[in-house]
């Protein structure tokens, strides 16, 4: 892991693996690109904890709470990002921000291949799937 000197030198990102009683994942469609993704975005320099970034991001996104949990972090040194996967449950209605959303799927694991991903995202949820499902 690298110390906070170092994570300093990269940009930072949190991330929402959602999860539904079906144990299917949220992924939502980003307007820019018009491809899936984890919700979840970059922390501000106010943002002490990486659970107030993903929390400030699920609520600016779809608008909802976010229960969550540490899941994983990834580095990757050739692109200098740094992201933190957290896991949980949203309670709340949810309200797209048109702004970063175009819409949302709850999706399967025999399923996340039908989509088009923004960043690794599938490669995290493949795993996610492999791994981390209870």
């Amino acid at each position: 892991m690298l110390n906070l000197e170092a994570e300093k030198r990269y940009n930072v990102v949190t991330r929402a693996i959602i999860v539904d009683d079906e144990n299917r994942v949220l992924l939502a469609k980003r307007t820019k690109e018009n491809k899936w993704h984890l919700v979840g975005g970059k922390t501000e320099d106010t943002e002490v904890f990486y659970s107030q970034t993903i929390a400030r991001e699920v609520r600016g996104e779809i608008g909802a709470e976010f229960n969550r949990s540490f899941y994983k972090t990834k580095i990757n040194e050739a692109t200098s990002w740094i992201a933190h996967y957290f896991v949980g449950k949203i309670d709340g209605k949810l309200t797209l921000n048109p702004d970063e959303i175009l819409e949302i799927a709850y999706v399967s694991k025999e399923y996340l291949d039908d989509f088009d991903f923004a960043f690794d995202h599938d490669i995290i949820l493949h795993d996610f799937f492999e791994n981390g499902v209870n």
